[in-house]
């Protein structure tokens, strides 16, 4: 149920009445603040009322001229200190507005909130509903089941009941009960057969997982020397990969000193030739002296 205000006509009054006293202009943040509780939207439209009240009268009379232009510039004055009034307690009405909007705003916050708390509530009763339908359905299932189980106990206490006149309207059953023993015996005796044969064979399985599991690590053993021969191989070709480079290095390298070599033995060839030229020149040069 809604909250009693905890503010007043009469407090508002009060108060507005007391700051009018002190020459202070009542607004709705002082008499929220003198009294100490209230909101904007309690208290406005309470001031309001106190300042409609505290209107002054006005009556009809007739005035003489001069009183008249002298009431005409009273009334002027009054007009502006009105408007001035007027002027003051519309920018407290504006700040009044701005914070019964604000106070609004707060009160539709807290309503979508509430209203978001509600839809949780209702999506939890919507759950909590859906369970108690579920386990109703289930109760009927168990009831079902139980009246079946019912029903069948009371079909196996007749078959009972049948199977017990017929053991009594026939003696000669005793007979075929031994004879059914002995067939169980023997049943018992082939399944004791079985159940050996059956050790026995688990014990050969037993030994051929333990042959699998020899023959696995082998296997895992010949993958690791594999992979380990793979990992030679890779550095050897590794190593045959840069002993190539080294001989095409050094190849070329040889290639360059034949060349040289070649080029150093074409320029020897030409230094004896020149050589020779110069001797059989110089020969020439003697014999031709000599001749002289």
């Amino acid at each position: 149920m809604p909250r009693a205000a905890s503010i007043t006509q009469d407090h508002v009054n009060a108060i507005a009445n007391q700051l009018k006293a002190k020459s202070i202009k009542p607004t709705v943040r002082l008499i929220i603040a003198e009294h100490g509780s209230g909101s904007q939207g309690t208290v406005h439209p309470m001031l309001k009322n106190w300042e409609s009240g505290n209107q002054p009268a006005k009556e009809g009379v007739t005035l003489s001229p001069v009183l008249v232009r002298m009431l005409q510039e009273h009334f002027t004055q009054e007009v502006a200190r009105a408007t001035s009034e007027v002027q003051v307690q519309l920018a407290n009405s504006e700040e009044a507005a701005a914070d019964l909007a604000r106070e609004n705003q707060a009160q539709a916050e807290l309503i979508e909130q509430r209203e978001d708390e509600v839809v949780k509530l209702t999506d939890g009763a919507a759950s909590l509903q859906g369970r108690f339908d579920q386990l109703e359905r289930e109760l009927t299932a168990v009831q079902e089941e139980a009246s079946r189980l019912r029903g069948d106990a009371e079909r196996a206490h007749t078959e009972l009941a049948k199977a017990q006149l017929r053991l009594e309207a026939m003696p000669r059953l005793e007979t075929d009960l031994v004879a059914a023993r002995a067939e169980c015996d023997s049943e018992r005796q082939t399944r004791i057969a079985a159940e050996r044969a059956a050790a026995v064979g688990a014990a050969h399985k037993d030994s051929l997982d333990a042959r699998v599991a020899e023959d696995k690590a082998r296997i895992e053993a010949l993958e690791a020397q594999l992979e380990a021969g793979a990992e030679r191989e890779r550095r050897q070709a590794a190593d045959l990969t840069t002993t190539r480079v080294a001989v095409e290095a050094g190849t070329a390298r040889l290639e360059l000193a034949e060349r040289t070599i070649a080029s150093l033995k074409s320029d020897l060839t030409q230094a004896r030739a020149s050589e020779r030229a110069a001797v059989e020149e110089a020969a020439e040069l003697r014999g031709a002296a000599s001749g002289e």
